[in-house]
């Protein structure tokens, strides 16, 4: 039987106690950069309202594009394994945890840092490749976020 990480424990505990609430997240991910500034570290910290426990496929927007034929029918997860539906995934050793976005004010705010040093936004995007800057600017949202674990800073005004 699986047992979730200390952290992700203490997570899946906040988040079942507000299942469908709007919550602030904070983590940060590490991105790649482009070739010629292999070695430069980037990195971007997010500050978040997010929604939890939330099923995909009863998101407004998923059954709309179902119902227009945008889309076809809700599939299983493409990788990782549900550990603590709809919580949970784990992949590889690692686990993720899984929100939505969808629905949910635009609220973001980022910093972005290269080399542990805050740049702009414009300096970090780049030193992208040119697919993940456009991935970037194009504004496409996705319904849902898959963060992982390890690098949740703090979630519903917790640090963890």
């Amino acid at each position: 039987m699986f047992q979730p990480s200390a952290s992700a424990s203490r997570m899946i505990e906040t988040l079942r106690s507000r299942k469908g609430q709007f919550i602030r997240i904070e983590y940060t991910t590490t991105t790649e950069p482009a070739a010629a500034h292999k070695g430069r570290s980037l990195s971007k910290r997010t500050t978040m309202t997010v929604r939890t426990g939330v099923e995909f496929g009863n998101l407004a927007s998923v059954q709309l594009a179902i119902a227009s034929g945008q889309r076809g029918e809700v599939q299983p997860l493409a990788w990782g394994e549900w550990a603590i539906h709809p919580w949970l995934i784990t992949h590889k050793g690692a686990e993720y945890l899984r929100v939505t976005i969808d629905g949910v004010p635009q609220s973001a705010r980022s910093t972005y840092m290269v080399d542990g040093a805050e740049v702009s936004r414009d300096v970090y995007l780049s030193m992208l490749t040119p697919s993940k800057r456009a991935a970037i600017l194009d504004g496409d949202r996705p319904e849902v976020l898959t963060i992982k674990v390890e690098n949740i800073h703090a979630l519903a005004g917790v640090e963890v």
